[in-house]
């Protein structure tokens, strides 16, 4: 919904004007002499409650940040900039929903402890498989996978999430949500590395050892190869199969394999596709589109996401 945009910017303005967020490290006095602190909260499981009373709506953890490699970007990040792609874990205890952790609910701090906000960069579908992203967590369930931010620094000092859970009556007309206890959880990080890469296997050379010069065997023919030739771009219009499969041609529209109202499939050209979303979520944005779990096509309708055409 455009209501969690709003609520979640008077969460968000509230974590800027207080500093670095609730769960700061407190200060220390510097002649005191303390056990070393870890410099990372990554892998710290926070406890998500009800600001009345307590009781228990689940868990968040944060557990790795990685860069995300250039060549899985739709568009190239802009410089002073770091596309950063994180492993988040999400439980709910109940029938209340936390609500995943993308980047209308991150920002990040820069080195002077102020909190930025950021946003989400568009991840090429042929890496998708390498960064599962993560869907909704069923309630009550668990569930995890990536979230991708746009940080506006270079090696952020910490994640700033505001938690945001919807009343079990909450609706388009009634936007009522659930005070939480933390209001943000602020992760410390250390400096981000980029994704592994795979690389070969590093081979040692010896000195060959003396050997008898014999009679080289008669020469024989290689046998002839023949290579095949990479499939052409898919082209708007064009025939193709599975339906619902995703695609882009040679200048990189995003293409649908879908019936597009005629008797057969055809390539249709689409809306850039963000990824996952789970169906009724709260839309992203009108400007692109989307996947159910199972592979369906979704549209933001009425600020929510729905199965598409």
């Amino acid at each position: 919904m455009r209501a969690a945009a709003v609520l979640f910017g008077v969460a968000t303005a509230a974590a800027v004007l207080s500093g670095c967020g609730s769960n700061d490290p407190a200060p220390k006095d510097a002649g005191a002499t303390t056990s070393a602190e870890p410099a990372s909260d990554l892998g710290k499981t926070y406890t998500i409650s009800k600001a009345e009373g307590g009781t228990s709506i689940g868990s968040v953890r944060f557990v790795e940040t990685v860069e995300i490699p250039s060549e899985c970007l739709q568009d190239p990040a802009p410089a002073g900039t770091q596309s950063i792609a994180v492993r988040v874990e999400v439980v709910n205890d109940s029938a209340l929903e936390i609500s995943r952790p993308g980047s209308d609910l991150l920002q990040v701090n820069d080195s002077g402890g102020f909190s930025q906000t950021v946003e989400e960069p568009l991840i090429d579908m042929d890496c998708r498989s390498r960064f599962p992203e993560l869907a909704v967590a069923p309630t009550p369930g668990k569930a995890a996978g990536w979230v991708f931010i746009q940080s506006p620094v270079t090696n952020p000092s910490a994640l700033v999430y505001t938690p945001l859970v919807w009343a079990e009556d909450a609706s388009i007309d009634n936007l009522d949500v659930v005070r939480t206890k933390p209001t943000n959880v602020v992760v410390r990080l250390l400096p981000i590395a980029p994704a592994a890469q795979t690389t070969a296997t590093p081979t040692t050379s010896e000195d060959p050892a003396p050997t008898t010069e014999v009679e080289p065997p008669p020469p024989t023919r290689a046998p002839v190869t023949t290579r095949t030739a990479a499939p052409a771009a898919p082209i708007a219009g064009a025939p193709c199969s599975p339906v619902n499969k995703w695609a882009k041609d040679s200048a990189g529209q995003q293409l649908l394999c879908a019936y597009a109202g005629g008797p057969t499939l055809k390539w249709v050209e689409s809306l850039p596709l963000i990824g996952n979303r789970a169906v009724g979520s709260p839309c992203e944005g009108y400007d692109y589109v989307a996947q159910s779990p199972s592979g369906q096509p979704l549209l933001c309708l009425d600020d929510t996401w729905q199965p598409g055409p």
